[in-house]
C-alpha cells in the first residue's frame, strides 16, 4: 500500500500547530513568572512606585506607594496615587497637571519638579517625583512608571537654616553692621586693642 501524502501533510501540520501551542504556553508561562518577580522587586523596595498605561491609568502601585499616599488606590485611577497635590507655593496642583501626567503627554522624563500631597488624614509631604515614560520602537508611550521621595526633613531643616540666617543678618543690620562682616570687626578691634597695648602710657620716662 502506497503511503498517501495527503496524510503525512496533515500529520506534520498537526505536529505543527501542537509545536506553537506548546511554545506559546511556555512563553505565557514565562512571562507570568517575570510578571510575578517584577511586582515582588517593586514591593520589596521601600520608596513608593507606581505604573500607568499610556492614558495615564494606574496599573500597579506596591506597599510603600499606600504608606506614602495614606490611602490604598483604586487600580484604574489617573496620574498619581495621591489624593490631593499642592504646588510648593501651596497653591493646588491638579492631578491632570501633575510631573507623571506632563512625561505621558510629552514623552519625556520630568526632574526637579517637587510638590506636596496631602493624605486623607491631613498630613501632608514634600516630595520629588520622577515619573518616566516607557516608549515602544516607534517612540510612542506604552505606560510610564513614577517614583515618589519623601523629602519633608530635608526641607525642613533647609528652612530653618534660611530663617536662621535671616535671624543673624537682621540682628547684624539692626547693630549697623552689614552682614558677613561680623568677623572683620572682630578684627579690627583686636588689631586697635594690640597697637593701644603697645603705646607708651602718658608721662612714662623711657629708660
Amino acid at each position: 500500500m502506497l503511503n498517501d501524502p495527503k496524510a503525512g501533510l496533515a500529520t506534520s501540520a498537526t505536529a505543527g500547530r501542537e509545536g506553537q501551542v506548546v511554545q506559546l504556553s511556555a512563553a505565557r508561562h514565562g512571562f507570568a513568572e517575570r510578571e510575578v518577580l517584577y511586582r515582588d522587586l517593586l514591593n520589596a523596595l521601600p520608596a513608593a512606585i507606581y505604573t500607568t498605561d499610556a492614558d495615564g491609568r494606574i496599573t500597579f502601585y506596591n506597599e510603600a506607594a499606600v504608606q506614602f499616599a495614606g490611602r490604598r488606590p483604586s487600580l484604574g485611577e489617573l496620574w498619581s496615587v495621591t489624593w490631593r497635590l499642592f504646588n510648593l507655593d501651596g497653591t493646588p496642583l491638579p492631578h491632570d497637571q501633575c510631573p507623571m501626567a506632563l512625561a505621558i503627554r510629552e514623552g519625556r522624563p520630568v526632574r526637579g519638579a517637587d510638590a506636596i500631597a496631602e493624605r486623607p488624614d491631613g498630613s501632608r509631604i514634600t516630595f520629588t517625583p520622577y515619573p518616566t515614560p516607557f516608549l515602544g520602537a516607534d517612540g510612542k508611550v506604552l505606560g510610564a512608571v513614577n517614583m515618589l521621595v519623601d523629602i519633608t526633613d530635608r526641607r525642613a531643616a533647609e528652612e530653618k537654616q534660611r530663617l536662621l540666617a535671616h535671624e543673624v543678618n537682621h540682628r547684624a543690620l539692626a547693630r549697623g553692621r552689614r552682614p558677613g562682616n561680623e568677623r572683620a570687626v572682630v578684627s579690627r578691634r583686636g588689631r586697635h586693642g594690640d597697637r593701644a597695648g603697645r603705646r607708651p602710657a602718658r608721662g612714662a620716662r623711657h629708660l
